[in-house]
């Protein structure tokens, strides 16, 4: 649980946007088609949303739309799917079970379903956490790793 937790934690820090759309999606249909030649599709994957409360789209790759003929759980499992956000140059990776983007008070808010681990109890029990952008990094209210 403490490697899941660190692991999360990191992905909490942004890093420049190496990968990009393009690349992430590459290396998710080599991944497929290293899997007795299996077929990637990514419908719906790749949208374009914003989340930094800018007005202008930034881009989400939601690993958890990929699919693969030869693999059905290739992408996630239990604990989730990679969710990569890409903001300006700034690309911010999460494991999430879903994830949904909210407007309030006048903010804009990326919403995480996570699992249980992640709020310290089971991994079937509820867990969430609200990211705000500003202008550099994402910003949550949970402690730092340890």
């Amino acid at each position: 649980m403490r490697r899941f937790l660190i692991v999360l934690a990191l992905a909490l820090l942004p890093v420049p946007a190496l990968a990009g759309t393009d690349t992430l999606l590459a290396e998710a249909a080599a991944m497929c088609a290293d899997q007795d030649k299996g077929v990637f599709g990514s419908e719906g994957a790749v949208l374009h949303l914003d989340v930094s409360g800018d007005g202008q789209p930034d881009t989400l790759v939601d690993e958890g739309r990929f699919t693969c003929t030869t693999a059905a759980s290739l992408y996630g499992g239990s604990g989730g799917s990679m969710l990569h956000v890409i903001v300006g140059d700034v690309q911010s990776d999460f494991l999430v079970q879903g994830h949904e983007i909210l407007n309030w008070a006048g903010r804009t808010i990326l919403l995480l379903a996570l699992h249980g681990s992640a709020c310290n109890s089971i991994g079937a029990d509820p867990c969430f956490e609200a990211l705000v952008w500003n202008g550099e990094r994402f910003l949550s209210v949970r402690p730092p790793a340890e």
